[in-house]
């Protein structure tokens, strides 16, 4: 490679980041306090880009943020390549500088300001995932576009507010000698916010969502600042509201479904007749037997609810007490009717009619009046003298 051409190539590589950190000299690793004390001791520097054999530089650093306050810087450096001489140094340099065994300060200029920022700011950072790539392209023969782009990660480069839902960028500019970023003309340095985030306030241009400032640009008054919120996804709070509405429907819908269970077990616990021994009602009598041995609750009740249709379409004989339900019965069997006769037409138990009539009975809502092996249930009021047994 020519000296002359290598030579600009370097020079033009330590412009890509100018201001106060290129300005340093670049110290051997081993030289350098473990600290990084020595590193924030920077000075204001400028630079502009030369005339020489690589014209029309232009410089892009784009920062894409992420929710945790991380940074993925991506710095992209184009060159016009007038000639086959300083493509084929290109070609040279390229090559060496994806091996990271060029000798510029380019990614130096990067540690040293995320040193500077760190102690500054008093949050831990770390500039990690280096990776160097390069390409020329041809655009008419002995004319070409170089290209070389630098990536890493910054680690807590943006504030992440308590919320979690806004992050601030602006402090990691700033060192106790001003800021570290200062852009010529041809640099662009970009500002992007992670996605589900919009921007809310910066000091740039703003373009689709991303803040922009173009070199020249010192930031000697302001550093490059921008807040931007997010809206990816609901807060802690509105979370646990969410968690807690959610058990509560769930709870619901088993409180439900264990009350419907239990109604029908009911049901069904009054279609089985009581083995071994008549149960008793409330006074000790024996209760009726059923001839015609228990019917189903829901025969029963579509039987009974028929014959309420029958007699009064506007009585929904679900909405009905049970001692409303008896009484019911009793009027339409001209006031008074056997106890069996109850059991079939209810489709109930003949212990739950038994307790029933029993307890309407010391109310001196009816009589219960005993005929041979069967209880007649009649109104209080009712003549029983003629009735046969």
């Amino acid at each position: 490679m020519p000296s002359g051409s290598r030579l600009a190539l370097v020079a033009l590589l330590a412009l890509l980041v100018v201001g106060p950190v290129a300005a340093q000299p670049t110290a051997p690793a081993a030289d350098r306090p473990a600290d990084g004390a020595a590193s924030h001791d920077i000075t204001a520097a400028r630079a502009a880009v030369p005339d020489g054999e690589l014209l029309q530089t232009n410089t892009t650093m784009r920062v894409q943020l992420t929710g945790d306050g991380d940074a993925r810087w991506t710095v992209i450096a184009r060159y016009n390549l007038t000639s086959q001489a300083e493509i084929d140094s290109f070609r040279e340099l390229g090559a060496a500088f994806s091996a990271g065994e060029t000798t510029e300060s380019w990614l130096v200029a990067f540690q040293r300001a995320q040193e500077a920022a760190s102690a500054e700011t008093g949050r831990p950072m770390e500039i990690r995932g280096v990776d160097r790539q390069w390409n020329v392209t041809d655009r008419n023969g002995t004319t070409a576009t170089g290209r070389l782009e630098l990536t890493f990660t910054w680690t807590n480069f943006a504030q992440v507010a308590q919320d979690g839902q806004r992050l601030v960028v602006g402090d990691v500019f700033q060192t106790r000698n001003g800021s570290w970023l200062s852009l010529v003309p041809g640099q662009t340095f970009i500002l992007e916010p992670p996605k589900g985030y919009t921007p809310v306030t910066g000091g740039g241009d703003l373009r689709d969502q991303s803040f922009y400032w173009e070199g020249p640009q010192s930031f000697e008054d302001s550093t490059p600042s921008a807040v931007f919120a997010g809206s990816a996804g609901p807060s802690t709070l509105m979370m646990g509201a969410l968690v807690v509405a959610g058990l509560a429907v769930v709870l619901l819908f088993i409180y439900l479904l264990a009350s419907r269970r239990e109604t029908i077990g009911d049901d069904d616990g009054a279609d089985e007749p009581v083995a071994g021994a008549a149960a008793s009602d409330a006074n000790g009598e024996e209760s009726d037997a059923v001839g015609d041995g228990p019917t189903t609750g829901g025969a029963g009740a579509a039987t009974a609810d028929a014959g309420a249709e029958d007699e009064d379409d506007e009585i929904d004989v679900d909405l009905l007490s049970d001692e409303e339900r008896v009484e019911r019965l009793l009027e339409r069997n001209g006031g008074r009717m056997k106890q069996a006769s109850i059991v079939k037409e209810t489709g109930w138990s003949n212990a739950k009619v038994s307790q029933l009539l029993s307890a309407m009975a010391e109310d001196d809502q009816i009589d219960k009046l005993r005929i041979g092996r069967e209880n007649l249930i009649s109104f209080p009021d009712e003549d029983v003298a003629d009735v046969d047994e």
